[in-house]
């Protein structure tokens, strides 16, 4: 279901189930090749981003992004020049979202954001860690609206 090297996983592999479900509501999303803004249902997990064509739709979607692989979410309201709207970075595009309301656009992505640093380590950089643990965490930051990750955490023996 997932490849190592992509961000995306195939949509015909995907079937959540309700309590995979961390938000969940209507956006309008841009198309991949037009660029046309089409309205769909968004589904959160703890790993990944889903688009369905039908409200409360949990398996098949027509598009499902893995979080580990993506890089920020951010306000983008003056890039698309519409009201509301948001970005989610992943390593092989940017998908540019549209909530339906100012509060909705910030809890997209400040739940986007929290399930993006979910699996990482944070801690301080002056955080007195065991040895050997882990040689590198993981920087991320909140300024605004948007969540960055600057870089990935780096754990001993293949762990991730």
């Amino acid at each position: 279901m997932f490849s190592s090297s992509s961000d995306h996983v195939d949509p015909r592999s995907v079937v959540l189930s309700p309590s995979d479900v961390v938000k969940a509501g209507y956006v309008m999303k841009q198309s991949k090749h037009l660029l046309q803004w089409k309205r769909r249902w968004l589904v959160l997990t703890k790993d990944m981003l889903c688009s369905f064509s039908t409200k409360g739709a949990l398996a098949y979607p027509t598009e499902a992004l893995l979080l580990r692989m993506c890089s920020s979410v951010k306000s983008a309201d003056e890039e698309t020049g519409q009201a509301n709207s948001f970005k989610v970075d992943s390593s092989s595009r940017v998908f540019y979202l549209i909530a339906e309301t100012p509060a909705d656009k910030e809890a997209w992505i400040g739940q986007i954001g929290r399930q993006m640093i979910r699996p990482a380590v944070i801690l301080n950089r002056e955080s007195e860690v065991e040895e050997g643990m882990i040689r590198n965490t993981c920087d991320s930051y909140v300024v605004g609206s948007s969540l960055t990750r600057r870089d990935a955490p780096q754990f001993p023996n293949g762990f991730d």
